[in-house]
């Protein structure tokens, strides 16, 4: 008897070893994980982002004397400035409709195409949010009132009206918001 206790356990402990990835995956390829990962990021690493809208400043506007055609566009690739840590994938700038621009710094994705979810952070130039998935709607970000959150965040979220694509932010400082989009 003592000797099928100790398979069982075995067994049982084995299991767990084994299903501990599933669940890790299971977490951090969720709104919460990724969303915690960004913040996460911007409190380690804040004062290399900050410093950083100089130069990201600068490249737009190199960019944009480079390329006047680039004028009219509501989104250009901007190169990684060397201060920032090698965890940010991509960086663009995006004009999210009227006067709203901002620096989006992409940290990672998750999923399946076509069910894939993006999550970062971006740098409002105007400190308000921006709809990065329909740059010339701004006006569809509505802010949650009923979410439980931290009582000093603000959050926003965006659901495509014929469909299942959505985006979700919350301002985390000043200027800086996470972002999740879902396609």
């Amino acid at each position: 008897m003592k000797k099928r206790k100790k398979v069982l356990l075995i067994f049982l402990i084995v299991l767990l070893i084994l299903s501990i990835p599933f669940l890790s995956i299971g977490y951090f390829g969720s709104q919460t994980g990724q969303l915690h990962k960004a913040k996460h990021f911007f409190k380690n690493n804040q004062p290399a982002l900050e410093d950083s809208i100089d130069v990201l400043e600068s490249t737009l506007q190199n960019t944009l004397t480079e390329d006047p055609v680039n004028n009219k566009e509501n989104y250009i690739e901007l190169k990684k400035p060397p201060t920032l840590p090698s965890d940010v994938n991509t960086i663009y700038w995006v004009r999210a409709g009227g006067d709203d621009q901002a620096y989006v710094l992409s940290l990672g994705a998750f999923g399946i195409v076509p069910s894939m979810s993006y999550y970062g952070l971006y740098y409002s130039i105007n400190d308000t949010p921006c709809n990065l998935m329909e740059t010339q709607a701004p006006e569809n970000v509505k802010q949650q009132e009923n979410t439980l959150k931290p009582s000093d965040s603000e959050i926003w979220t965006w659901q495509e009206s014929k469909g299942d694509n959505s985006f979700y932010t919350e301002r985390i400082a000043p200027h800086w918001f996470t972002y999740r989009q879902t396609f």
